[in-house]
Formats: C-alpha cells, sequence, structure tokens
C-alpha cells in the first residue's frame, strides 16, 4: 500500500484544519474540553496522515496500524482527524 506523505507545510495546514472542526463540534455540543483536544492535534496528524500504515479502504486490514485514545476528553481531536482522513462523514 502507497501511502502519500504530505510535507510539513501540508501537514501544518491539516491541523489548522483540525483545530477549526474541534472548535466547530464542541461549539455544535456543548462541550468545554477544547484544551485537551487541541493538545494532541499534532500528534493525530503525524500519526494518521505521516506515519500510520492505514487507510479507509484498508480499515478492516489484519495488517493494519491501530491506535487506542486513552485521553477522553481529547475525543473531539480524534473524531476530527479521522474525519478528514476519510474514516467517517460529517453529520449533517
Amino acid at each position: 500500500m502507497k501511502i502519500d506523505t504530505p510535507d510539513m507545510r501540508d501537514l501544518n495546514e491539516l491541523a489548522k484544519g483540525i483545530r477549526r472542526d474541534v472548535l466547530h463540534l464542541c461549539f455544535k455540543t456543548g462541550s468545554s474540553h477544547i484544551g485537551s483536544s487541541f493538545s494532541i492535534v499534532e500528534i493525530l496528524t503525524a500519526l494518521y496522515f505521516k506515519s500510520m500504515k492505514v487507510s479507509p479502504e484498508t480499515a478492516e486490514s489484519p495488517d493494519r496500524d491501530r491506535f487506542i485514545l486513552s485521553k477522553g476528553h481529547g475525543c473531539p481531536a480524534l473524531y476530527a482527524a479521522l474525519r478528514r482522513r476519510g474514516f467517517i462523514e460529517e453529520a449533517v
């Protein structure tokens, strides 16, 4: 599986977009855990868009990488990264 690896500028733009998505999600749901999500955006961006061997097309593959988030209040950032990566469709 070939993974397109964005350059640092692209990763920074992705991280900014994920932050905007987190703000939108937290505002829409009334969550106050923006800081917890913001603090892991770069990590999630680097993992899902540069390092991890995972894609929506291979989500069921036993050879895919797995990520476990134990920082519960950071879930909006994970959801935003998964949506931008194509795993989750945006709710209407």
